[in-house]
């Protein structure tokens, strides 16, 4: 593990002075082109030590990863998650949805908390969240990069990424040859020319590079523009083509929705069909 200095639990403590409880809140997803966002919140006990190193999940190798999950579980420490799917992400953009996303986890959190008597119901607890923007609701502090200061923040950054990684997996399994199990969604050479060559899936985001126009000079030196310019060119055509046939049936229309219904949480993910779909064409993805 090539971990410099591995977070604390200093603001969390101190917070603890004026409020009951601290809930560290992260999220896992936002940088990926397919796929769901998702965070978590998380409380730890106040005389917890871990066994295995909690940091930021990005400094961890897959191995130290496992371990340290499998230290919050065994000690049963409280977490809640919560999800956005890909049609909700287009609709709102990513940073509404990863504020969304974070405020439905803390507040799930906090529900449970009340219902084991751990949090009074006129209570709120301070949330520190990873980031530069606190959701509108929350009593807490926002801090870029806190899951490489605060041990709360680094848990939730562990659950949010375990949650994410076996979203990845399920769709991986029903969108065959993306290779979503290894890049979990994010763009990479190889993920955007299987985009080129497969076309893209029902699970991809729309309002994302490669799909979505973009504009302005980073185009003219992007290091993916020619698989940019290949698909706005196939969506062009597609589009062409849909206007001239009258649109897209209600059944692919149904399978585009269908992306919002899928579980929130692991385990639900874990659960979903081991089937394989086929990918689509340009035309049926469209809409």
């Amino acid at each position: 593990m090539v971990v410099h200095q591995l977070p604390t639990r200093t603001l969390e403590l101190s917070a603890l002075s004026a409020h009951p409880l601290v809930l560290g809140v992260d999220d896992c997803g936002r940088g990926a082109i397919v796929g769901p966002i998702f965070a978590a919140a998380v409380c730890l006990p106040l005389h917890w030590t871990s066994p295995s190193p909690i940091a930021d999940s990005k400094l961890l190798s897959a191995s130290e990863r496992r371990a340290a999950l499998s230290a919050l579980r065994a000690a049963r420490v409280p977490w809640a998650s919560a999800m956005v799917s890909p049609t909700q992400i287009d609709a709102w953009g990513h940073g509404v949805s990863t504020l969304y996303a974070m405020r439905l986890a803390a507040s799930r959190l906090s529900r449970r908390l009340r219902r084991a008597n751990l949090l009074a119901a006129d209570a709120s607890p301070f949330c520190i969240v990873d980031g530069d923007t606190l959701p509108v609701g929350f009593v807490g502090e926002a801090i870029p990069h806190a899951d490489r200061h605060e041990t709360c923040v680094a848990a939730a950054s562990l659950l949010a990424r375990s949650c994410h990684e076996a979203a990845m997996s399920a769709i991986g399994r029903r969108h065959a040859g993306f290779g979503f199990e290894t890049t979990n969604g994010h763009p990479s050479a190889e993920h955007l020319d299987r985009v080129v060559e497969l076309g893209p899936c029902a699970a991809h985001r729309a309002s994302c590079f490669p799909f979505a126009i973009q504009h302005g000079r980073r185009m003219a030196y992007h290091p993916q523009r020619g698989v940019y310019e290949k698909v706005q060119r196939e969506l062009r055509v597609a589009a062409a083509l849909d206007r001239i046939e009258g649109g897209l049936s209600e059944a692919w229309r149904r399978e585009r929705e269908g992306t919002k219904v899928l579980g929130h949480d692991q385990e639900a993910w874990k659960e979903e069909g081991e089937g394989v779909e086929q990918t689509t064409t340009f035309k049926e993805w469209l809409k």
